[in-house]
């Protein structure tokens, strides 16, 4: 790589830019880094030079083409940020500033360095974006020349290379540079594999070539027929994505649906629909293959429509539809956009970045190095699910993302407070994973209540990142609650023993004994009751018929007379199973008709079972049998319940 390479590549799409700024941060760097050799042997100014004409591909900027070829001055040598702002510009000290690595700060372990490292790059693009592209750039050629690192140090960069780098160039639409920076890692992390695919690959050539080739002509003559100009071209295959398929899905090489693809750029968005159109009508469609991004763009600005057909010979062919302005934005991303200036005012780009603001925000309320790493893995997450509102509104999550992902999506408090979820019209446990179309509504309490269980399923960092925080901050009253209980207990007093008390029940002859109700029968006042001693527990009271209880041997000693002390306005909790017909608000009217009745509902789930109906388990607060006489009456009245019934083991 020369630097006259570089000059011409930014004469090519930048008359005017200033060459003999760039001229002379080459001079200064070239100077600076004299004598020094990277581990290749080549002169240490070839990273540089080759990092910068990256960026000229990009069709960067002055300022970051100057950046680019100072970028090691600062981290390397003994140049001060204050120098490189008085010979150049604050702006282009300030994009060095942002890609270079934490000064010689002792950190406990290698994962705390490289957590704030990144935590340093993430705050630096977010004050300007030039930064990430420069340190992709860097990234880039590091991978390009890494066989000439020490095994070790090979495989933690093309690691850190595949978990963040190139995920954050996906999030970034910079597709190009992303399937680059997969391949270099698979060569480095999976070699055998690597030349397995690449190999594979090499021996299919010639022949998915030659039917490309014939594919393309008959494609461009069925356009020509409708006078649509079109260019044409095979998409190139990425050895990392094949691979991942292979594994992910269990195909075999020869089952990989778009290792034969092409390509077509036509001018408008109405031009993509008609190709589009044109292309079903001459080859059948696959079912489930086809995919909209036009309508429906992914998080980083992607568009473009996708289709697998059945093509000539019965082969499956994957096309990609999409205007040439699309394309830009596909290979190059954020990159292609100059708006670094203005990107204030430019809504399309502040909506396209929203992810970069959250992952901003998650960034800041973690302290812990391995939190930062795990939440920085989870935000950069690749694949993504579409969900709706009912009204309409769009929202991108990744991958598995829950119910309770969706809701801290929306809003903290929407979060906090959820305590159910409906997609497309039926209840869901708050674990449901969400698929692309889904169409959901969170239901809320009117407290805070978010559940330890929630980070055993949440995908999103912002969720889990929220759950902790309550559930740290809460825990922290709980003790200081207790503290201040403690402090005023007088010192003689010992602690009482801790133990389940039921009241509302007497024990025939007994005065002072420990009463619970079982757990079996779950008895309530108006069932006919009797009780058991147990050693050290008490009197288990059991309704008369118990199968439970019929089931085992009881000494008839330990059979003592029970009765309920109807004096006292106690509220029992009875579980009750629902059947009912999986029609859309059935739950909702099952608890209008509990709500009538004055009953209070402890907690709810539903379940569905096959030929559209649905388990409906309740947990009610109950006063006697009359009472749950009057709640399952009113259950019953509600349309498309079958049944209502006790839920114990003695029903």
């Amino acid at each position: 790589m020369k630097f006259e390479d570089i000059i011409s590549r930014v004469k090519s799409y930048n008359q005017s830019a200033g060459i003999e700024l760039i001229s002379k941060a080459y001079h200064f760097a070239e100077e600076k880094h004299r004598g020094q050799k990277r581990l290749s042997g080549d002169p240490f100014i070839t990273h540089p030079l080759e990092t910068a004409y990256i960026l000229t591909e990009l069709e960067q900027d002055v300022p970051t083409i100057c950046a680019a070829l100072l970028h090691d001055t600062v981290e390397d040598l003994d140049i001060k940020l204050e120098e490189l702002s008085r010979l150049f510009s604050p702006e282009i000290s300030a994009l060095v500033a942002g890609v270079t690595k934490l000064g010689q700060l002792v950190y406990e372990s290698r994962e705390e360095r490289q957590a704030e490292n990144y935590r340093k790059m993430f705050m630096a693009m977010g004050r300007d974006l030039r930064v990430v592209i420069i340190k992709l750039a860097d990234r880039l050629h590091n991978m390009r020349t890494l066989e000439f690192l020490p095994p070790r140090k090979r495989n933690e960069t093309a690691l850190e290379t595949r978990e963040i780098f190139a995920p954050l160039a996906h999030r970034l639409g910079m597709w190009k540079m992303k399937w680059e920076l997969e391949d270099l890692a698979f060569r480095f992390l999976e070699h055998k594999e690597f030349e397995n695919v690449k190999r594979k690959i090499s021996l299919s050539r010639k022949d998915r070539e030659s039917y490309i080739s014939q594919l393309e002509e008959s494609v461009r003559k069925l356009l020509l027929k409708v006078q649509i100009n079109a260019y044409l071209y095979g998409r190139p295959k990425h050895f990392f994505s094949i691979h991942r398929k292979m594994v992910d899905q269990n195909l075999e090489f020869e089952e990989i649906y778009d290792l034969t693809a092409i390509r077509i750029l036509v001018e408008s968005v109405r031009e993509c629909y008609a190709v589009l159109g044109v292309i079903h009508a001459a080859w059948r469609p696959i079912a489930g293959r086809f995919k909209d991004y036009i309508a429906v763009p992914k998080s980083n600005g992607y568009q473009s429509l996708h289709t697998t057909v059945i093509g000539p010979g019965g082969r499956p062919v994957e096309i990609q539809i999409r205007t040439k302005q699309m394309h830009r934005i596909a290979e190059y991303g954020i990159a292609a956009h100059w708006v670094y200036k203005e990107k204030s005012t430019d809504k399309e780009f502040d909506l396209k970045m929203s992810w970069f603001r959250r992952l901003l925000e998650n960034q800041s309320e973690l302290k812990d190095a391995k939190d930062i790493m795990e939440s920085l893995k989870i935000d950069l997450f690749t694949d993504e699910v579409f969900v709706y509102t009912p009204k309409g509104n769009v929202f991108q999550l990744p991958v598995r993302a829950t119910p309770i992902d969706f809701a801290y999506h929306v809003h903290t408090q929407v979060g906090h407070r959820a305590c159910g979820a409906k997609i497309n019209g039926r209840i869901v446990p708050l674990d449901h994973q969400l698929q692309n179309g889904d169409i959901i509504e969170i239901m809320t309490g009117k407290t805070d209540a978010p559940s330890l269980d929630w980070l055993n399923f949440v995908k999103t960092s912002s969720a889990r990142t929220r759950i902790k925080s309550w559930l740290k901050k809460h825990r922290l009253e709980e003790k200081t609650e207790e503290k201040k209980i403690e402090e005023i207990k007088p010192a003689e007093l010992p602690k009482p023993r801790k133990r389940k008390i039921v009241l509302g029940i007497r024990v025939s002859g007994l005065s002072g004994v420990l009463a619970r109700i079982s757990k079996c029968c779950k008895p309530l006042p108006g069932d006919k009751i009797i009780g058991i001693v147990s050693k050290g527990r008490g009197v288990s009271v059991h309704r008369d018929d118990c199968k439970t209880l019929s089931q085992q041997k009881v000494n008839k000693e330990k059979i003592v007379d029970v009765s309920w002390d109807l004096s006292q306005d106690i509220f029992y909790p009875v579980e009750i199973d629902v059947e009912a017909f999986d029609r859309v608000g059935v739950f909702k009217d099952i608890l209008a008709q509990i709500s009538n009745t004055d009953t209070n509902v402890s907690s709810a789930s539903v379940t569905t079972k096959r030929g559209s109906s649905a388990l409906l388990h309740i947990v009610l607060d109950i006063r006697n049998v009359d009472h749950l006489g009057k709640v399952l009456a009113a259950i019953r009245g509600v349309s498309d319940v079958f049944d209502v019934y006790r839920a114990d083991a003695s029903s």
